[in-house]
C-alpha cells in the first residue's frame, strides 16, 4: 500500500484510510464478528488509518473502533472529531478540551494522530445556527482568545495529538481560505469525487453542483494534507444508481481499463495532486480487497486523468 506524507504535519497516511462514518454501518452496527474481521484485514493489507468522529453514531463508532483495535491489539493511526453545538460557542476552547477527553476514553487510547473539527467555518452565522451535524463558526469563535484553536494549540504542546484539521466544505469558501492560511490546521476533509470533482477543478457555470473552489490546491499552497471524502459520491459510483448521464462514460471509461467504476473513482482521487489518503466507508472483507486492488493499479497518465477530468465536468 502506496503511503503519503499529510502534508506538512509529519503524518505519513496509507493511501487509502478506513471511514468509520454511519453510511458504511460497520463501526455504528452490532456485528462484532464482522468489524474484528474487516478490520484485522484492512490493518494486515496496509490500510492502517482509521477515521472516526463522536458524531459517527454520537459515540458509537468511537466506543466500537476502540473496542476492536483493543481485542486485537492493534494501534494504526487514528483521527477523530470533535463536534460543537451552539450552547459550546460562549467558550469554544473549553468545550473542545472536554470533549476530546471523551473521544479519548470512547477511544480506549492516550492520544490521536489527528483531532479534526466536524464544525463548518463561516464569516458569520445566526445565533444557534446548525450547519450538518453541528453549530456554523465564525473566524472568532474559531481563532479567537478562547477560541478552538486555543485548544488544539494546548493539545499540540501536550503531545496528544499530531496535527490538527477541519471539515472544508459546508460554510463559506473565504472563510475556509483564511483558516486554510492561518497555519494552525495541519489537513482537511475535503469532499471530493468523479461526481463532483469542485475540490480540485473549476466548473463550468452552468454546473449545479456544489463548488468547492478547488480547495485542495489552496491547501496545497499552504503545505495542508487533504483526506478526501464521500469518493464514491456518497454511494452513487458504487451502485451506479441514478439517471447521471456520466454514468455510462465512467462504466465504458472503467471497463476499457479492465476495472470496475469503484476501482476507476478509488484511483481518480488518489492519482490527483495534493490528495494524502482516500477515505472509504469499509462494511465488509470484500470492501478492503476491493480498495486494496484499486490501489496496486497505482495512479493514471495524464491523459487518463483528462479523460476522465472531461467526463466529470459534463463533457
Amino acid at each position: 500500500m502506496e503511503r503519503r506524507a499529510l502534508g506538512l504535519t509529519g503524518v505519513e497516511l496509507p493511501v487509502v484510510g478506513f471511514g468509520c462514518g454511519p453510511n458504511a454501518r460497520l463501526m455504528v452496527g452490532d456485528d462484532e464478528e464482522l468489524r474484528l474481521a474487516t478490520v484485522k484485514l484492512a490493518v494486515e493489507s496496509g490500510i492502517d488509518y482509521f477515521d472516526t468522529a463522536y458524531a459517527y453514531g454520537w459515540g458509537s463508532s468511537e466506543t466500537n473502533l476502540g473496542r476492536a483495535l483493543a481485542e486485537l491489539k492493534l494501534r494504526p493511526s487514528i483521527s477523530t472529531k470533535f463536534c460543537l453545538q451552539p450552547e459550546d460557542l460562549k467558550d469554544p476552547r473549553s468545550a473542545v478540551l472536554r470533549g476530546f477527553e471523551e473521544n479519548l476514553e470512547r477511544l480506549g487510547l492516550e492520544r490521536v494522530d489527528v483531532l479534526l473539527s466536524h464544525n463548518r467555518i463561516a464569516y458569520q452565522h445566526e445565533e444557534g445556527e446548525i450547519m450538518n451535524v453541528g453549530a456554523l463558526l465564525n473566524l472568532e469563535e474559531v481563532f479567537g482568545k478562547n477560541g478552538v484553536a486555543a485548544a488544539l494549540e494546548e493539545l499540540k504542546a501536550a503531545e496528544l495529538i499530531t496535527t490538527t484539521g477541519f471539515t472544508s466544505f459546508g460554510g463559506d469558501p473565504g472563510a475556509i481560505a483564511e483558516a486554510l492560511a492561518s497555519g494552525v490546521f495541519g489537513s482537511i476533509n475535503a469532499s471530493f469525487s468523479l461526481m463532483n470533482p469542485s475540490a480540485a477543478l473549476k466548473m463550468p457555470s452552468e454546473s449545479e453542483a456544489k463548488d468547492f473552489s478547488q480547495v485542495i490546491a489552496t491547501a496545497a499552497s499552504h503545505g495542508v494534507g487533504v483526506m478526501a471524502i464521500q469518493v464514491l459520491g456518497r454511494g452513487i459510483l458504487a451502485t451506479g444508481e441514478t439517471e447521471d448521464p456520466r454514468i455510462p462514460k465512467l462504466r465504458a471509461f472503467a471497463d476499457a481499463h479492465d476495472e470496475s467504476l469503484i476501482s476507476t473513482s478509488i484511483r481518480y482521487v488518489i492519482s490527483t495532486p495534493g490528495v494524502s489518503t482516500a477515505i472509504l466507508g469499509l462494511s465488509e472483507p470484500q470492501h478492503v480487497l476491493d480498495a486494496v486492488e484499486a490501489a496496486a493499479r497505482g495512479h493514471y497518465s495524464a491523459s487518463e486523468m483528462r479523460e476522465l477530468e472531461l467526463i466529470a465536468l459534463g463533457g
